[in-house]
């Protein structure tokens, strides 16, 4: 793994509230930085190209809307804004 992007991101702080981690669920949704649109995790794990080992790896979620996939992409809602409060978020396998 690397220690980089994809398996660190920086999170708008408001839009954690509420916020857990935890692993992937069948009909969790995404809306991808950038993109015009929400879609399905598991298609932006097909269209990215994402090993299937690394699909297991720990999202952050709020109900079925992803805000951060660890390995995959982060979301469009939980962006960091100018000025807000800023949470830098890193994945890190335990040795």
């Amino acid at each position: 793994l690397s220690e980089g992007w994809p398996y660190q991101a920086y999170l708008d702080g408001a839009a954690l509230d509420g916020a857990v981690v935890r692993s992937r669920r069948p009909g969790d949704r995404i809306h991808p930085l950038g993109g015009p649109g929400s879609k399905k995790l598991q298609d932006l794990y097909v269209d990215r190209k994402i090993d299937r080992a690394d699909r297991e790896l720990p999202v952050i979620a709020r109900g079925s809307e992803i805000l951060f996939a660890v390995g995959a992409g982060l979301s469009e809602r939980a962006k960091a804004a100018f000025g807000g409060r800023v949470v830098r978020v890193r994945y890190q396998r335990r040795s």
